[in-house]
């Protein structure tokens, strides 16, 4: 998987949830097929079957665990996140890991899944300019 979004320093939106991010990267993967013309040029690729791709984010713990990171089975649900005018549906709980130090805050690194859309809130008006 190759990451095409990063962001640093950014609120990050889990569920109903916000969070201050210290890093977020998002990244795709997909199967590829060539899309031709009728006399055989090349137009360009479009994806075949889904498309999946993974999101990590680091950010601070300034209360109590999040709900949807206390996984206790095969069951999971899938959450909503958004950051910077991005929001991805279906995105579904990978690791989770923790860097404490004294005196300092909690840092949580989790990885994630997603199999959902991925929704730009302000393309059309970056679009019409």
């Amino acid at each position: 998987m190759s990451n095409f979004l990063s962001y640093q320093n950014i609120d990050f939106r889990f569920g109903d949830q916000n969070y201050y991010a210290s890093s977020v990267s998002l990244s795709a993967q997909a199967s590829v097929d060539a899309v031709l013309l009728n006399d055989g040029s090349l137009l360009n690729y479009a994806p075949n079957g889904a498309v999946v791709g993974g999101l990590s984010v680091d950010f601070y713990l300034t209360g109590s665990l999040p709900s949807f990171l206390q996984i206790t089975g095969l069951n999971e649900s899938p959450i909503d996140v958004s950051f910077a005018g991005v929001k991805i549906n279906q995105v579904y709980s990978k690791s989770l890991s923790f860097s404490v130090e004294p005196f300092q805050p909690i840092i949580i690194s989790a990885e994630f899944d997603w199999y959902g859309n991925v929704l730009l809130e302000n393309f059309n008006k970056i679009s019409q300019n």
